[in-house]
C-alpha cells in the first residue's frame, strides 16, 4: 500500500508538486498528466530516488524517508528510461540485478526464471540486451523491477517508444500482473490507462484533479457520451450552425481526408435522456439544412482523453514545466 500526504517539492523557485496527498491499495492505478504536471517527480519520490521538500510517504507503512531500506524493498521501480546494460546476456543482467536487491544466492536462479516467464523473456536469455528489440528491452526492464517479488511496481511510462503491437503486448503483461501486485502505471497514451487500469489519478500543475475509479471521473465531468458525426461541411460554417445546440458543452472538430469533417459535441452532465434522444436528430437536419452529406451520426462515451481535456482546461500547466 502507498500513502502520499501534503508532498510538496521545490526546485528553486518551481514548486513541482503542491501538497499532494493519495492512497493506492490494490490492482492498476494509472497517474496521468501532460508534461511538467509533477507525475516523474512524484515516481521518483515514492520509488526513495529523490527527496520530498516535505510532506511523507509510507510503503506498507514504512516512511520513504527514514526508513528507506524497509520501504523499497516492497517497491519495483521501472524509470522511463530503464538503466539496462546493453553489453550483458539477459539472464547475467537480471542475475546481478537480483544480488543487488538482496536475493540470496540459492534462490537467484529460480527468481530469474519465474520473472522470465512471467514478462515473457525466458526466450532471450542468453541474448544480449544490446540486440534485442525496443519491446523486448522494455520486458527485461519490467523483469528487474520485478526481480526482488515487491508487492508494488511503480513504471513510469512504461510503453514509451513502442510500436502498436508491442504496447498491446506489454498492456496485457501489465494486466496480468496488477491481478497479484499493486501498479501504479504512468502514461501518455490516455487509451491505455482506460483499458488497463480500473484508477486513475489525474495530476495538474502540481496538484491532483482526480483520484478516483475511471467510471466516476467521467460521471464528475458530464454524461459518459457524446455526439460524433461526419459531414463534407466547412468546419467554421459546421461550429455556427451546432453552436446554439441545447446542452452542448462544447464541440471539437478535426479533418478526416477526402474533404470530410468530424465533429465531437460534448454534452452537458445534467441532459435528459428525452433530450438526448432529440437532439440527435437535430444535429441531422441542421446538416442536411446546410446543403452538406451527412456520413455518420452517433451516440458515443466520452474518452479518457476528452475528460482529460476537460479536467485540465482551467488547470493549465506552468509554460515553464
Amino acid at each position: 500500500m502507498i500513502e502520499v500526504e501534503s508532498l510538496y517539492k521545490s526546485y528553486r523557485r518551481h514548486e513541482a508538486l503542491r501538497g499532494i496527498s493519495f492512497s493506492v491499495n490494490k490492482g492498476v492505478v494509472g497517474f496521468l498528466g501532460p508534461n511538467g504536471a509533477g507525475k516523474s517527480t512524484t515516481m521518483k519520490i515514492l520509488a526513495g530516488c529523490l527527496a520530498a521538500t516535505s510532506g511523507s510517504v509510507r510503503i506498507h507503512g514504512h516512511d520513504i524517508l527514514t526508513e528507506s531500506r524497509a520501504a523499497r524493498r516492497h517497491i519495483g521501480f521501472m524509470p522511463e528510461t530503464t538503466p539496462l546494460e546493453m553489453d550483458m546476456k539477459v539472464r547475467d543482467f537480471l542475475a546481478f540485478r537480483a544480488g543487488i536487491k538482496g536475493v540470496t544466492p540459492s534462490e537467484i536462479r529460480r527468481k530469474v526464471d519465474e520473472v522470465s516467464g512471467q514478462c515473457e523473456i525466458a526466450d532471450v536469455l542468453q541474448r544480449r540486451i544490446g540486440n534485442l528489440s525496443k519491446g523486448y528491452r522494455q520486458r527485461v526492464g519490467l523483469a528487474d523491477a520485478m526481480i526482488h517479488d515487491p508487492s508494488i511496481l511503480i513504471l513510469d511510462e512504461p510503453t514509451a517508444g513502442l510500436d502498436p503491437n508491442q504496447i498491446l503486448s506489454v498492456r496485457q503483461l501489465v494486466r496480468r500482473i496488477g491481478e497479484d501486485h499493486t501498479v501504479l502505471l504512468s502514461s501518455h497514451i490516455l487509451g491505455e490507462v482506460e483499458s488497463t487500469c480500473d484508477h486513475v489519478i489525474i495530476i495538474n500543475n502540481g496538484k491532483i484533479l482526480a483520484d478516483d475509479p475511471i467510471g466516476t471521473v467521467k460521471s464528475r465531468v458530464g454524461q459518459a457520451r457524446s455526439l460524433r458525426l461526419v459531414t463534407a461541411a466547412p468546419r467554421l460554417e459546421l461550429e455556427k450552425s451546432l453552436s446554439t445546440l441545447p446542452w452542448t458543452e462544447g464541440i471539437q472538430t478535426g479533418e478526416k481526408g477526402s474533404g470530410r469533417l468530424e465533429a465531437i459535441i460534448s454534452l452537458k452532465a445534467d441532459i435528459p435522456e428525452k433530450e438526448l434522444e432529440s437532439l440527435a436528430p437535430e444535429v441531422a437536419r441542421r446538416v442536411i439544412s446546410g446543403g452538406w452529406d451527412l456520413h455518420e451520426l452517433t451516440t458515443r462515451e466520452r474518452t479518457l482523453e476528452e475528460i482529460f481535456a476537460s479536467l485540465t482546461r482551467h488547470h493549465p500547466s506552468p509554460s515553464n514545466c
